[in-house]
């Protein structure tokens, strides 16, 4: 059983009620805001408000093209689900200018930005991989393929949990602008590439026919990330030649020595710094700290600690167990075969996961 630590809500956060909505869907995002904004880039702007009750997170998205406008269509897939591993999606609106996708919010760090300041050891790379695989598996059941499965679009969100593992988070698989829904009649489909770059199969590179398999390969180069924490072809800076080299002549991502933490800023506990992060970027986070804490009754002192990646993942202190690291470094291998009958299915990766815990 596991509690979310969810932000509290403010009194200066914007009430998204259906004038306010149909205000920022015409004029963008409202004036004055500056307190509540979560992230801003190209696409547009992430700010914290409260829907129906509960602490949200609203993406804004401006200069709505033919492209942005299917993006958008595409978060809509999952709209109204309710899945522990999956970030909930409340509402989709969109109009001829702007267009507004209201999620879920906690407290956390996207998996990228623990990956830049701590290693992660062998068991918690596991339990990150068995979530978003809870995550994919859900998804694929439903006949949608993710499509860019990959650590800036998973958030560890902490929680209080009661369980055996000593497990005190819980993954979120986010951002389906790149999802695909697969007719149930071949549970395949053809379209243009979508996705990552350095993350999509060879199929997807090739804008062949796509299966659950696609988004195997893709969570197979993100356990090879999890590991060795560099970008995947980080010696090549051009996306267009990684796609050709992927595509004719199957290359793949190869072990590296481990990169070193980078140094991030003492507010690193609080903040993800994910353009399209979910997470409170306050300005004072100390204080939205002990909001939290209150709100929780949990002590102060076991917050900051749990709230740091390298002390909830108990970075520097797990014994590595070679003939496990073997095994983890066969599983991703096999995830990413050329012939993509021959990947894993999500129930076999499943089982030989655990097997490593």
């Amino acid at each position: 059983m596991s509690t979310l630590l969810r932000m509290p809500q403010n009194e200066s956060e914007l009430i998204l009620n259906a004038p306010k909505r149909k205000e920022i869907l015409k004029e963008g995002p409202p004036r004055n805001i500056r307190n509540n904004i979560l992230g801003k880039g190209a696409y547009g702007t992430v700010i914290k408000a409260v829907y129906k009750g509960k602490s949200v997170a609203v993406k804004i998205v401006n200069n709505l093209d033919d492209c942005n406008h299917q993006t958008m269509r595409n978060e809509s897939h999952v709209l109204g689900w309710r899945h522990i591993n999956i970030i909930r999606i409340f509402k989709v609106e969109i109009s001829m200018n702007f267009a507004i996708v209201i999620m879920e919010r906690f407290l956390g760090h996207c998996l990228q930005q623990v990956l830049n300041c701590t290693e992660l050891p062998l068991k918690h790379r596991v339990y990150i991989t068995l979530d978003v695989l809870a995550a994919l598996m859900y998804c694929h059941k439903r006949n949608l393929l993710h499509m860019d499965v990959k650590p800036q679009n998973v958030m560890i969100t902490w929680a209080n949990n009661e369980n055996p593992l000593n497990k005190c988070y819980t993954c979120k698989l986010c951002d389906f602008g790149s999802s695909v829904k697969i007719s149930e009649q071949t549970t395949t489909t053809k379209g243009i590439i979508k996705g990552t770059v350095r993350y999509m199969a060879p199929e997807a590179l090739k804008e062949e026919y796509l299966t659950s398999s696609a988004d195997i390969y893709s969570l197979g180069i993100t356990l090879w990330q999890m590991k060795y924490r560099r970008l995947p072809y980080h010696w090549l800076e051009c996306n267009e030649m990684v796609a050709y080299q992927v595509v004719k002549n199957n290359l793949r991502p190869t072990a590296w020595p481990s990169r070193k933490p980078i140094n991030n800023s003492p507010s690193l506990s609080y903040q993800c710094f994910w353009s399209k992060t979910l997470v409170d970027f306050s300005e004072n986070p100390s204080k939205s700290a002990q909001n939290i804490i209150k709100a929780s009754k949990t002590p102060l002192g076991t917050l900051d600690e749990s709230l740091d990646p390298e002390t909830m993942f108990q970075a520097g202190n797990a014994t590595v167990n070679p003939i496990k690291e073997q095994k983890y470094d066969d599983l991703y291998i096999r995830c990413w075969h050329n012939d993509c009958s021959r990947r894993p299915s999500g129930e076999v990766l499943t089982k030989d996961l655990k097997e490593l815990l």
